[in-house]
């Protein structure tokens, strides 16, 4: 797992939520797959070593099978349909924000996470 410091302690409350996405996906759901098939190799290299005398080893690695299957699932659905869907309402949210803010000489004023902006509608 990334253990990079920067990454750890960044203030996600001033991101966008898209930001936060992309960041689970490249540092969370890559660690979970890549320790899911790191462990399933490893499982199986025990039980082929000391399956005979543990067969309760066999039993640990169908567990963790099914567990893995299901939690590489899990991370599908949220890479390919809500992470999407989040995206979507965070941008419409932001364009009704925009069509919404008063404009103050020709220059469009608004709330954000870290703050107000201010953008020159004719520039835009």
């Amino acid at each position: 797992m990334n253990t990079d410091s920067s990454q750890s302690s960044k203030d996600w409350s001033d991101q966008s939520l898209a930001s936060l996405m992309d960041h689970i996906v490249q540092t969370h759901h890559a660690f979970c797959r890549g320790e899911a098939a790191r462990i399933a190799l490893l499982s199986k290299e025990a039980i082929d070593k000391q399956g005979k005398s543990h067969p309760e080893l066999k039993r640990i690695h169908d567990l963790f099978f099914q567990m893995s299957r299901d939690l590489l699932m899990h991370l599908l659905k949220e890479e390919q349909t809500l992470f999407p869907y989040i995206a979507k309402v965070e941008a419409e949210v932001a364009r009704w924000l925009f069509r919404a803010s008063p404009r103050i000489n020709n220059e469009v004023r608004g709330p954000t996470a870290s703050g107000y902006f201010s953008a020159n509608v004719w520039n835009a």
